[in-house]
């Protein structure tokens, strides 16, 4: 049996626009897979179909060797978690019931939360370092607060995989830096997780492997030394980039218009 998420020939899109054809996407456990690709190239419609979400146009996605098809809606929460971009919701919840929230895939829906739940919970808002916010209101939190509180609700979930969108969008390069060390520390524990980004250096500081999206053509998996090449990026971005070697061996890219 294959373990990890995989995707295999997938095509991508909606009925009136396809987005994307002959993905082919593999994540073990342990893993990080960075995907990049502009606004608009089919980042979270690809992750939407992961979850099942939305229907593949061809081609196929297993988890741990099943079918995503063979998958109740429930099954698939119970083996993928899944952190959208910071939102805010309607009702004053607390940090704990958000995190509460990611036990409804394990107990079902209508579950009032058993005192294994709130512990399960409270080992993850440890692991986030934000038990010190657990009463506050969630929409009063900031950005970084958020992003730390939803990839604790994922891993309240108790899933093996985790699919993070754009975890670092709108950040201040602080929490940034923390929501980043966090996913390197998840995949270190042996999940596996898929994130997407804007940002070519995150890929260069956490990722293990690196598929770029655009204009309905995506690259295969590659470590980000060799995918993220100065050619490559300025191709995805549609602006010169180049791909620079610090003293201490780090990559990191550049403009390369304007001053330098």
């Amino acid at each position: 049996m294959a373990i990890g998420i995989t995707a295999d020939q997938l095509s991508i899109g909606y009925p009136e626009r396809p987005l994307a054809t002959n993905i082919n996407v593999h994540v073990g456990r342990g893993e990080i897979v960075c995907l990049l690709g502009p606004n608009g190239s089919g980042k979270t419609t690809l992750f939407k179909t992961l979850l099942g979400l939305l229907p593949t146009r061809a081609g196929h996605v297993a988890i741990d060797g099943i079918a995503l098809q063979a998958l109740s809606p429930q099954q698939i929460a119970q083996r993928i978690a899944y952190v959208p971009q910071t939102q805010g919701p309607i009702f004053p919840y607390t940090v704990e019931d958000i995190v509460l929230m990611g036990r409804t895939a394990q107990v079902g829906l209508f579950s009032a939360p058993s005192s294994m739940d709130r512990e399960i919970a409270s080992q993850a808002l440890d692991k986030m370092q934000i038990r010190h916010l657990q009463d506050q209101v969630f929409s009063t939190l900031s950005g970084g607060q958020r992003q730390l509180t939803l990839i604790a609700r994922a891993l309240a979930q108790q899933t093996p995989y985790i699919v993070l969108d754009e975890p670092t969008a709108s950040l201040d390069f602080g929490n940034q830096m923390k929501v980043l060390e966090c996913v390197r520390q998840l995949a270190d524990d042996a999940l596996g997780l898929i994130i997407s980004t804007h940002n070519p250096d995150h890929a260069f500081a956490v990722a293990d492997q690196v598929i770029l999206l655009h204009e309905a053509a995506i690259t295969a998996a590659k470590p980000p030394a060799e995918q993220l090449t100065s050619e490559r990026l300025t191709a995805l971005y549609d602006h010169p980039i180049e791909v620079v070697t610090l003293n201490d061996g780090r990559q990191v890219c550049v403009s390369r218009s304007g001053h330098h």
